[in-house]
């Protein structure tokens, strides 16, 4: 059975891959999350300034914490103990960074980003900013079309980060999203990146497994 996994999966990032090419962002295919650490670590240097946008996967391949244990300059909003302002200030920062990280929601068929964010820094960073941008996404976020990606966004991936992120919202007691107004909603930005407009600044590293939500 595991042989037409693999077939599917690979045929799923070679399409991703082909649609999100023929809008001008930068692909690079990874067998692993191990892979597409080492694929980024090669293009990053520890005199250039790294911010770090909200994403588990960026943790779960361990680059996170190889660019924290390592030297290298990165500007991290998600450092305990912080206050509202230093966090907002590094927040901030990360706009102006040589490279900034971040996972993404959902990547289409129809070669589209998209993304929903809580205080938007993140979305703001992907869209302007920062001189290069790194993205990664595991195979459980390549859907079909814009309608899948916000179906799987509000139906799958909000309810977990906000059960995640201790939120007092709706979701996170049933695991549904209801479009609720409270103080604690986590999805308040939504963008879509149809195309790339400055050449070679978003790279998204696609990887042959599942990771994040």
């Amino acid at each position: 059975m595991s042989e037409f996994v693999d077939w599917h999966n690979e045929e799923m990032l070679k399409k991703a891959k082909d649609a999100l090419e023929a809008h001008k962002f930068l692909v690079e295919l990874c067998e692993s999350g191990e892979e597409a650490r080492e694929k980024a670590l090669a293009q990053l240097d520890k005199d250039s300034s790294i911010g770090i946008g909200g994403s588990m996967t960026v943790r779960e391949i361990g680059l996170f914490d190889h660019l924290k244990d390592n030297g290298y300059n990165i500007i991290n909003p998600y450092v305990p103990d912080l206050t509202r302002d230093e966090i907002f200030d590094l927040r901030r920062k990360t706009l102006m960074s040589d490279f900034f990280l971040a996972g993404c929601n959902e990547i289409n068929l129809e070669g589209e980003i998209v993304n929903v964010d809580g205080y938007g820094n993140r979305v703001a960073a992907i869209i302007f900013g920062p001189k290069k941008v790194f993205l990664f996404a595991g195979m459980n976020k390549i859907v079909l079309d814009r309608q899948q990606a916000l179906d799987r966004i509000f139906d799958v991936a909000a309810p977990i980060n906000a059960k995640r992120l201790n939120k007092k919202t709706p979701c996170a007691v049933t695991g549904l999203c209801s479009d609720c107004d409270s103080p604690e909603r986590i999805c308040k930005h939504l963008t879509v990146n149809m195309r790339q407009n400055i050449p070679d600044r978003i790279k998204i590293f696609l990887i042959k497994e599942n990771l994040g939500f």
